[in-house]
């Protein structure tokens, strides 16, 4: 039975996958330089579409500090000063 050289084939992987992250990072571009390079109207589209996720991101914020968010919006609390004798 042959013996399979784990050390050379470890070497060899790690080689590979090294020469394909070097490659990715020298030829992607990053978010700004692709933002960069966009036409003018699909650089309006994708502002469009982060005013709306900073919006979105916005309402989240405000539900997460509501504290009484698991009681629906049409429940009133009650009124301290009622008497109900």
């Amino acid at each position: 039975m042959n013996q399979v050289p784990w050390g050379k084939f470890a070497l060899m992987s790690a080689g590979i996958v090294g020469v394909g992250y070097a490659t990715m990072k020298a030829t992607v571009p990053n978010e700004q330089q692709m933002y960069d390079a966009l036409a003018p109207d699909h650089k309006r589209r994708v502002d469009a579409i982060r005013a709306q996720a900073q919006q979105a991101e916005a309402r989240k914020r405000v539900m997460a500090s509501d504290p009484d968010v698991d009681k629906p919006r049409w429940a009133d609390a009650p009124n301290p000063t009622s008497n109900t004798k």
